[in-house]
């Protein structure tokens, strides 16, 4: 991201919104709405026409780091977890290994700050039936999708919307299945998803417009199994990781390798969070023992 770094910072001081990367691919690509840039990112904005390339990007980094840890102790609280142990989940999403493995690509840097924060405003909206949280569920939603690489992000505000689904599922089998709070429930979540929309047009718009444009065509299944599809090898870095480092010249593997760090203690997390209380509550800490012996 150096070199887009280093332009859009240039050009946000010359007070124009960069929209055109002159130098790339010869005779140049968008850049505004090429999916990944986040132009329009606040911190990025402010960042990139501040500071020097380097230290925008070192900045960016530690502040989504420390946002990371701060959103997710909101969460976990949110969910009723107590101060040591919302600590020590935010401190551990902060400094995971899959955190640490793709926190220094810009495009991926929110991602982790921004995923806790999406589930803890829709979780206000949903279970606090609050208007208010529900506008401001919608903008945290936009903020995601404009603010770094589209497809990881559009994930990361399906998984807030899918929760919030649940939430209000469960919330109205509590009423009975009545269909007024169905339909208010239902009012809720859509009315985030058309708040959402409309703050990030103006990135995904243009985006859209870019993408469908672009003359691409569609894979072959031989390609995407030669390329992008997951090796099933890649299953064993749920409980382990490579000795050393892994030198491939299919950088996509390297990829699925860094997707699986962690991911055994962190649905051992998961457990251990909805399983810690009453009759379950052996399973909890028998999930904490387990991860320790991970780690």
């Amino acid at each position: 991201s150096y070199p887009w770094t280093a332009f859009i910072g240039r050009t946000l001081r010359e007070a124009h919104i960069p929209l055109w990367d002159p130098q790339s691919f010869g005779g140049g690509s968008p850049l505004f709405s090429n999916g990944l840039s986040a132009v329009l990112y606040p911190p990025q904005i402010v960042l990139r026409a501040v500071f020097s390339a380097a230290t925008a990007h070192d900045l960016f980094v530690v502040l989504h780091i420390f946002l990371a840890g701060v959103f997710t102790l909101m969460l976990l609280r949110r969910l009723g977890v107590s101060r040591l142990g919302g600590t020590v989940g935010a401190v551990s999403w902060m400094f995971g290994s899959c955190t640490m493995a793709w926190i220094q690509l810009e495009m991926m840097t929110q991602y982790f700050a921004l995923l806790p924060l999406g589930l803890y405003c829709v979780d206000r909206a949903v279970r606090d039936r609050s208007w208010r949280w529900v506008v401001i569920a919608g903008w945290a939603l936009a903020l995601e999708l404009s603010s770094g690489n589209l497809l990881v992000m559009l994930l990361a505000i399906l998984t807030a919307l899918a929760y919030g689904g649940v939430l209000a599922l469960v919330d109205v089998l509590g009423e009975g299945f009545a269909i007024r709070p169905a339909m208010v429930a239902l009012g809720r979540l859509g009315l985030i998803c058309v708040v959402a929309g409309f703050g990030a047009a103006i990135v995904a718009v243009p985006t859209y417009l870019t993408l469908g444009a672009a003359g691409r065509a569609a894979y072959t299944y031989d390609q995407l199994q030669r390329t992008f599809l997951m090796p099933w090898s890649t299953f064993k870095y749920l409980w382990t990781a490579p000795v050393h480092p892994v030198l491939t010249d299919k950088p996509v593997v390297q990829m699925y390798e860094m997707l699986w760090y962690g991911l055994a203690p962190m649905l051992l997390a998961t457990v251990g969070l909805v399983a810690g209380r009453g009759r379950a509550g052996w399973l909890g800490r028998g999930c904490v023992v387990i991860e320790g012996g991970i780690a």
